[in-house]
């Protein structure tokens, strides 16, 4: 096998990160005045990819070179996939880096994604948007100069126009053959996720041609809804539904026309809209008949709004984990999507605005089979403990805060906060502390009265004063959690998202430091007087600074005495926000589920013959029936010697 033809390229500097594909064909070979000198490796680090390279011309990449990756354009025609879009690093492709001992390439690096100039001809998706490649092809089709002028634009704007992307569709994600007949385009997925404080609308999209009813889910966007959560709107119903039209018009503009009727859409609900339905069934149903009216004005395939309930919540976060951390079905270098062997499954915990959700697999039976939910998923059974606390979210909890020192207050209108820095204060009225079903007005309180808190920046009593929100006695259970519900101990490793993330990580405590040096950076926080505060974080908003203190408390107190996470299995949870550029959450994990696309079991696969095969068994069939013919009239000859001429 010799080196592939290729036409030379004028060769310039390396491309920069601001263009990183201006100049993708140029590191295809190495050339007088090239920044990509030829180095080729030691073989014992080379391995077997040195042997694929060598013979197309290409030397084998060097560790740390600026030009390492050059190589990767040329995966295509080794029978080799190219990343997925999105995923620099993804699938069996990412697999081959460790056996060339290559690193794998980096987002933003100026020759790591050079292979996308290649990728529409290929059939492969192109970038999506936003990513360091998208930019030229979709300025190609209508920027570009005449052909003879081609050479000097780039390579990538050729094979963009030979594979006829106009200047939306290398976004959109259309897919196109070397020969230039147009497949299906990318499929999306929208999910609204109604919290109690606020709404959000997450767009999703993976290859319509997903095999084995799986498919590597990307996040397009996120669109977070102006105002309030659906369930504040209690008292304006319409209003509900006009506050997510903003978003649905972000999205008509990403989602392709031709593809919007056959966009799945999902509202869930979470625990804001589970007190609305508790405290005033009538005015919840009128929240969901208005979004659910907003929603059907557009061209999608609208599927319902529906209350989660809090297994759910719990459930779908812990499927979002664990799908996208490849624990559940992994796209395998053999070019199919099976089960990882010998990896463990991670918990998730949840703090929302009016609930909290933890979710793992212990390592005892569930006793309490309230608390057990059982997946199959991929044919492999994941028996789960899951609860949901309901008003133990962060801004119900908060509430109850404040209600119970008011209560112990005395004079009542008068409220020292121990949470709130020193020096802070504020007024507020009853009917706005007591408007939460979590929050039990004494029956003297009057609704007209006006109360002043005044913060004192003790933590000490703000930890106490925390703690007696919860009973952490088990009762009856051997083993609990808080409130005497009952919960095995805590196992293997956990990601710690959404309020649970965002507390801490303002305090720069999300990076795996120890609990010991978690409380005293929260006591430190705690200690500070209100100026001071102001000070060190001027662009802060109001409300923010003053609950800081408390939440990051209440978090504490939450893992620790609540979940009871020790020093040891703190270690355990990671906290984050995005998995792969995705938003971890219950959102993902409930479309995945409500379109099957994690399927329960294996998809059987029908095999059959490939054309060249069913050309040589015919060929075959066409012999043998031939001999056969020959020889009955052989054997019939025998018999009768006038047979022949009878024949």
């Amino acid at each position: 096998m010799g080196p592939i033809p290729l036409e030379p390229i004028p060769l310039g500097p390396i491309p920069t990160a601001r263009h990183p594909s201006d100049s993708m064909a140029r590191v295809l070979s190495s050339q007088p005045g090239s920044h990509c000198p030829r180095v080729v490796q030691k073989e014992v680090q080379a391995g077997w990819g040195a042997a694929l390279l060598l013979p197309l011309g290409i030397p084998a990449p060097t560790a740390g070179h600026p030009c390492s990756h050059r190589w990767a354009s040329l995966l295509p025609w080794l029978g080799i996939l190219a990343p997925i879009a999105g995923y620099p690093c993804s699938c069996r492709w990412a697999s081959l880096l460790p056996s060339l001992g290559i690193p794998a390439p980096i987002t933003g690096h100026p020759c790591s994604h050079h292979w996308a100039s290649l990728l529409p001809p290929l059939a492969i998706p192109a970038p999506i948007t936003g990513h360091p490649c998208s930019r030229c092809c979709a300025a190609g089709s209508t920027t570009l100069p005449p052909r003879t002028s081609e050479a000097s634009t780039g390579l990538t704007f050729a094979l963009c126009r030979s594979a006829g992307l106009g200047a939306g569709r290398a976004a959109q994600g259309w897919r196109t053959h070397a020969g230039g007949r147009r497949v299906l385009p990318a499929q999306y997925g929208l999910v609204f996720d109604a919290g109690s404080t606020h709404t959000a609308l997450y767009i999703y999209r993976w290859p319509a041609d997903k095999e084995n009813g799986t498919g590597i889910v990307s996040q397009v966007e996120a669109c977070t809804v102006s105002g309030p959560g659906i369930s504040s709107y209690a008292d304006n119903a319409t209003g509900a539904g006009a506050s997510l039209k903003p978003c649905l018009d972000k999205a008509m503009e990403i989602i392709p026309v031709e593809q919007q009727r056959e966009t799945p859409t999902y509202l869930g609900a979470t625990a804001g809209m589970r007190l609305l339905r508790e405290q005033n069934s009538t005015k919840a149903e009128q929240v969901f008949a208005e979004v659910s009216k907003a929603i059907a004005e557009y061209p999608v395939d609208f599927r319902g709004a529906q209350v989660l309930m809090g297994n759910e919540e719990g459930s779908f976060g812990w499927i979002t984990v664990n799908y996208l951390l490849e624990t559940l079905v992994k796209f395998s270098f053999a070019e199919k999507w099976e089960h990882p062997r010998d990896t463990e499954v991670l918990g998730a915990l949840d703090l929302g605005g009016a609930s909290t959700q933890i979710t793992f697999q212990p390592g005892v039976p569930i006793e309490d089979k309230n608390t057990s939910v059982f997946f199959r998923l991929y044919g492999t059974n994941y028996s789960l403990y899951t609860h949901s606390y309901l008003c133990y979210g962060q801004t119900q909890a908060l509430k109850m805060l404040l209600a119970a020192l008011h209560q112990g207050s005395l004079p009542a209108q008068q409220v020292s906060h121990p949470c709130y820095p020193k020096g802070y204060r504020e007024n507020i009225t009853t009917a706005d502390l007591y408007d939460s079903p979590c929050v039990h007005a004494p029956g003297t309180a009057s609704r007209a009265q006006t109360l002043t808190v005044t913060g004192t920046g003790d933590p000490a009593a703000c930890s106490a004063a925390i703690q007696r929100l919860f009973n952490f006695s088990c009762g009856a259970n051997t083993t609990c959690g808080f409130n005497g519900v009952y919960q095995p101990p805590v196992r293997g490793q956990f990601f710690a998202f959404s309020g649970l993330y965002h507390n801490l990580h303002f305090l720069n405590l999300t990076r795996g430091q120890s609990l010991s040096s978690v409380q005293a950076a929260i006591r430190q926080f705690c200690s500070s007087s209100w100026e001071k505060v102001q000070k060190e974080f001027p662009t802060e908003k109001r409300d923010h600074l003053r609950d800081t203190c408390a939440a990051s408390s209440y978090t504490l107190t939450l893992l620790v005495q609540g979940y009871r996470f020790n020093h040891t299995t703190w270690l355990n949870i990671h906290f984050v926000r995005q998995v792969a550029n995705i938003d971890v959450g219950w959102t993902l994990g409930y479309m995945l589920n409500l379109t099957n696309m994690i399927p329960s079991e294996i998809p059987q696969r029908v095999t059959g013959l490939k054309r060249s095969n069913w050309t040589a068994a015919t060929v075959l069939l066409a012999i043998m029936l031939i001999l056969i013919f020959s020889l009955l009239t052989v054997i019939c000859c025998q018999k009768n010697p006038s047979g022949y001429e009878m024949l």
